[in-house]
């Protein structure tokens, strides 16, 4: 059986590459840290997630998703409303400061500054829903969650990536070189794989005839 069908196979299949038994228990151990080093440097698809909410009329902030990480777009219900663009928390508490009694529906919150795990917005927003745009955080396998994206995708750089962080318990072995060249290829063609999903296998071009209102 394929080592690449699910996450107790895959476990299976390091073990056989690592040929170490003493190892085994260490073997999660291994796919977790290239889970997170490969939804850090890749900008995976599978971590694009939306969540939907109302803003609090008067309420200076909004709380971000749990699984929030990283990357930002906040667009409103309501046509009529900008969406909210990042900027720094000064800008964001003087706009908050100069909006004070502004809280009813028709505020127009322009900015946005995080701090924790809450979006500050300047002005204050009314009630108001909205749509958030972000990527969300590691999505680990394990025996309870036997596969994800990453793993149907990108098996090879999930297995040279998890075999490469293996190294400090191999020590001088002359396999960590290989693997980690093979990981590194792999990544690499990864993140072309991914670019070409998001554009439709070509660049990015600005179009002058598309008018945005």
């Amino acid at each position: 059986m394929s080592a690449f069908i699910d996450y107790d196979n895959l476990v299976t299949g390091i073990g056989d590459w690592l040929a170490r038994d003493d190892l085994t228990a260490q073997i999660p151990d291994f796919i977790w840290l290239a889970e997170c080093e490969l939804q850090r440097d890749i900008p995976l698809r599978l971590n694009d997630s939306t969540a939907t909410g109302t803003a609090i009329a008067g309420q200076e902030y909004i709380d971000l998703p749990t699984d929030y990480a990283e990357g930002f777009f906040l667009r409103w219900d309501s046509d009529d409303l900008p969406p909210v663009t990042v900027s720094s928390f000064d800008v964001v508490a003087r706009l908050q400061k100069s909006s004070e009694t502004q809280s009813g529906d028709s505020a127009s919150p322009r900015v946005g500054a995080f701090h924790n795990n809450r979006l500050y917005m300047g002005p204050k927003p009314g009630n108001q829903g909205y749509t958030i745009f972000y990527k969300s955080g590691t999505q680990h396998l394990s025996s309870t969650n036997p596969t994800n994206l990453l793993l149907k995708e990108y098996p090879d750089a999930l297995l040279y990536g998890s075999l490469m962080h293996s190294a400090p318990y191999l020590g001088a072995d002359e396999r960590t070189l290989v693997w980690g060249q093979l990981f590194e290829r792999a990544k690499e063609s990864a993140r072309k794989q991914e670019w070409r999903g998001r554009t439709g296998h070509g660049p990015l071009r600005m179009q002058p005839d598309i008018e945005v209102r």
